[in-house]
């Protein structure tokens, strides 16, 4: 036990020092909750001498009073060290196993189990986490807490004492093999885990060819046999370790009842009070409370020891030589030249060549069987065969396929990286997708024929696999990529209302100029309010003024709208700061230099769209100056003639009315 101790704070690491002092307060904690029986011994002495007096009642609710209250902030301390501990101790070593699995050769992950590593990096560190410490204070506070009150009971006699320390003592011993058998079953626990993890992983990535191939009945079969085994081993493991616990169970209140025999036949003798009897009687069975729920965790304490063991394995594990000279490539383009490919006699994809500027997210949208899932299907065999594919993907970082249900520990532990994903991975759609690869050192080309709401990406990063018909022949199919949204439809125009898209500074700006010129203008309140607003609009000539940094998962909504609206119009600059820095407001060379080319200074690992890029950059290059801009609230400085007509300048789209005469 004291090595399993010692073996786990050494697991810790700097997070140990939480967990000493948690301990401390939990033997605090237990101190206090004994104080209880100090009251409960006032209160017998006061009914045996029939002496009660309302000192007597004082007293013990006093010291009640303080067992109570003391026990009570002593476990929220000891707890919140507990938890704190736990947590930040989890978080190092998942860290620590997501950056060795970065630099381990590839033929360990060849040679080790999916299931495992999986295993090991989720049920086993929430195992640690949740449960370690507690099984920890449990069994080493059990333990303690029946020592102490068995030594305590030489105050009252010491031949009871003798009693309690021989229960102690037995228990240990019984414990001592526990631990050793538990030691022995532990790993058969986790490997029958890892083996039952790696059939649910199997199931679940080879669904797809179940599905073609109508195997679900004989899918199952593997499953069930695993699931099977891990009852059979978990069951057999029980039926090892039960004798151990109901021996310790009976050595406790055989204990027990002999120290109230004991204490009975010393009174009838006269040699100990009734007070003491009394005390003894009512405590007896309580005194091993605690010792019988640690005898409980032993098992659970080997489970922590072998747990440990497979972290520290994996943490120990060899790595390949990272030294050199890292470089960095110019650029992180992504290009495809003439690309061509065929099932068989069925040409598929037939001289395409794309172009997908760096720090940008593309989203490839077509028809079924336009070739999007061929397009992820190549760069997949390139990927896994190398030039054996036939297959040659020129790109100076790493080309890859993200996939499967481990696609967000392959994310966590990649970077540099260009990941295209198949819109047959659903995770692409969630929240958790869209959260995940925020601030992400790589790119994604997202092939879908949907719109991806929880991500914010431009009109101009969604391209369009466009079939011709260029060939009547329907094994000769050619197809280009195209963009499939201009950033302006049927514009120019003379309108008459204008709807913004939010209410920021853009608005401000644009109510401004509205009102100067008897033009109606409105706030929709947000993109995703864009389109009611479209539906309701009257006969009035409307043009729509939105972020097309982020508008692009909105498009095909919009779009669709528009049709049915032949008055209404859509101009999409980038943003609204866009529009200042492109006006050229403020004659500044470097910001002249960055519009030209965006791609090449915006870094999609600090800026998730092109938006939050142009606003920092107008923020920054307008600090301290009268131009000073606020995205909340518009400078006013920006409404003033000169500065105004020069943004208006440099809208294209829209034909400004001049002011009506009232």
């Amino acid at each position: 036990m004291i090595r399993s101790f010692r073996k786990f704070f050494e697991f810790a690491g700097h997070q140990s020092r939480n967990w000493y002092l948690g301990l401390f307060y939990e033997i605090i904690r237990c101190i206090l909750e004994a104080l209880q029986f100090a009251a409960l011994l006032v209160v017998l002495d006061g009914l045996v001498h029939d002496n009660i007096t309302a000192q007597t009642a004082l007293l013990a609710f006093g010291i009640m009073l303080v067992s109570v209250i003391g026990t009570a902030i002593f476990w929220y301390l000891a707890h919140g060290k507990e938890g704190e501990g736990s947590y930040r101790m989890c978080e190092d070593k998942r860290i620590q196993i997501g950056n060795r699995m970065k630099y381990m050769p590839m033929g360990y992950f060849n040679s080790h189990s999916l299931g495992n590593l999986t295993s090991v990096s989720t049920a086993t560190m929430s195992d640690l986490e949740s449960m370690s410490f507690a099984i920890i204070v449990r069994t080493l506070v059990g333990v303690i807490h029946a020592s102490i009150f068995s030594i305590a009971m030489c105050y009252f006699s010491w031949k009871i004492s003798l009693i309690f320390l021989a229960g102690v003592i037995l228990f240990m011993v019984i414990n001592t093999m526990l631990l050793r058998c538990s030691k022995r079953l532990s790993p058969i626990r986790l490997d029958a885990q890892t083996e039952f993890m790696d059939a649910v992983l199997e199931y679940i990535q080879g669904m797809s060819v179940v599905r073609a191939f109508h195997m679900a009945k004989q899918s199952n079969t593997t499953l069930e046999k695993s699931i099977d085994e891990t009852q059979r081993k978990n069951q057999l493991i029980e039926r090892q370790r039960i004798p151990y616990i109901a021996a310790e169970q009976v050595v406790l209140r055989i204990a027990s009842a002999a120290a109230a025999f004991c204490s009975i036949a010393l009174f009838v003798n006269g040699t100990l009070k009734l007070t003491y009897c009394l005390i003894i009687l009512v405590s007896a069975f309580m005194v091993y409370s605690q010792l019988e729920s640690a005898g409980e965790m032993f098992f659970m304490l080997s489970m922590i020891d072998a747990s440990i063991d497979r972290v520290e394995e994996i943490n120990q594990s060899p790595q390949i030589d990272i030294d050199g000279k890292e470089q960095t490539p110019d650029r992180l383009d992504i290009e495809m030249q003439d690309v061509s490919f065929s099932y068989g006699d069925k040409k598929v994809i037939d001289h395409v060549s794309l172009t997908i500027p760096q720090g940008t997210t593309t989203a490839i949208v077509g028809p079924s069987g336009s070739g999007k899932t061929t397009l992820v299907n190549m760069i997949r065999q390139a990927e896994n065969l190398g030039e054996s594919s036939g297959i040659n993907v020129s790109c100076e970082v790493p080309c890859r396929v993200l996939e499967g249900v481990n696609w967000k520990i392959i994310l966590e532990n990649s970077r540099e990286s260009i990941f295209f994903i198949d819109e047959e991975n659903y995770f692409i759609k969630t929240e958790e997708f869209a959260s995940a690869i925020r601030g992400s050192e790589n790119y994604f080309v997202l092939i879908t024929r949907e719109n991806l709401y929880n991500l914010p990406y431009s009109v101009e990063e969604i391209y369009g696999l466009h079939v011709s018909g260029k060939y009547r022949d329907t094994r000769k199919i050619y197809q280009k990529m195209y963009q499939i949204y201009p950033k302006t439809a049927r514009l120019p125009v003379r309108v008459q209302k204008i709807i913004t898209e939010d209410s920021n500074s853009g608005y401000q700006f644009f109510e401004n100029v509205c009102a100067e010129r008897n033009i109606t203008c409105e706030s929709a309140g947000g993109k995703t309010k864009i389109p009611e607003m479209i539906g309701k609009a009257g006969t009035e000539e409307t043009c729509i003024i939105a972020d097309g940094a982020a508008i692009g998962a909105e498009m095909n909504l919009l779009s669709n709208k528009i049709e049915e609206k032949q008055n209404v119009h859509l101009y999409l600059p980038e943003s609204f700061e866009w529009l200042i820095l492109n006006s050229d407001l403020l004659q500044d060379k470097e910001v002249r230099k960055i519009l030209e080319n965006p791609e090449d200074y915006i870094d999609s690992t600090e800026f998730f769209s092109w938006e939050q890029y142009f606003t920092k950059l107008l923020i920054q290059k307008t600090e301290g100056t009268y131009l000073q801009y606020k995205k909340a609230k518009l400078n006013p400085s920006y409404l003033q003639d000169k500065n105004k007509n020069k943004i208006l300048e440099s809208i294209q789209g829209i034909q400004w009315k001049i002011k009506s005469l009232k």
